[in-house]
């Protein structure tokens, strides 16, 4: 992925409220030992490119050289969610970064028909790797799970030379039954009533 940057011109809160009532987002580059470079870039290109590129190296080009970058934060309005800044890290493609990458579930279709519900509590990981390794998605496999299962960390297989970072012992995907209707009122005359009585004995 790639997107194109302008130099930004030296100014205050002013000046980026101008920028952003022009479709442009401020923002700016640092990293491999160099000063950071404020810069100004196309916000309807920087929300396509955040769409289709959530951890993955992106070619920034500023006045005609590209520089290798990782979004390393976005910064939105809290009520409309509309784009005040971004940070882009500079990297080489040899250097060791952390990055968090997405894990995507596969194989939903193959489960088994119980009656489980997948509940998938953790959706990004945290990576370590050269920035060449960095992976667009690490895919979680559910074909075999049923009600019951839990998958964390530990169970998930990432590519060679990356290495996850999060607390093995966090859960990922698990699955469980769905909660019946009126579940906590009294129960109905009949066989279900006597089931709940001998199971509060």
């Amino acid at each position: 992925m790639s997107i194109d940057a302008e130099i930004r011109p030296v100014g205050g809160k002013g000046a980026a409220r101008r920028l952003r009532r022009q479709g442009k987002v401020p923002g700016i580059v640092y990293g491999r030992g160099k000063e950071g470079l404020k810069i100004q870039v196309d916000a309807n290109r920087l929300e396509k490119l955040l769409a289709s590129n959530h951890s993955g190296l992106v070619d920034l080009k500023v006045n005609g050289e590209t520089r290798v970058v990782l979004v390393r934060e976005v910064q939105r309005t809290p009520d409309r969610g509309v784009l005040l800044h971004v940070d882009f890290h500079e990297v080489s493609l040899d250097q060791e970064v952390e990055t968090a990458v997405p894990l995507v579930l596969v194989g939903e279709d193959r489960r088994a028909s119980d009656g489980g519900v997948l509940v998938q509590t953790l959706r990004e990981v945290t990576v370590s790797c050269r920035a060449a390794d960095i992976p667009e998605r690490i895919e979680v496999d559910v074909s075999g799970m049923t009600v019951g299962d839990i998958l964390t960390v530990a169970d998930l297989v990432a590519p060679p030379g990356v290495t996850i970072t999060d607390p093995p012992e966090e859960q990922v995907v698990s699955v469980t039954l769905p909660e019946r209707a009126g579940a906590g009122e009294a129960p109905a005359e009949g066989g279900d009533g006597d089931a709940a009585e001998g199971q509060e004995e």
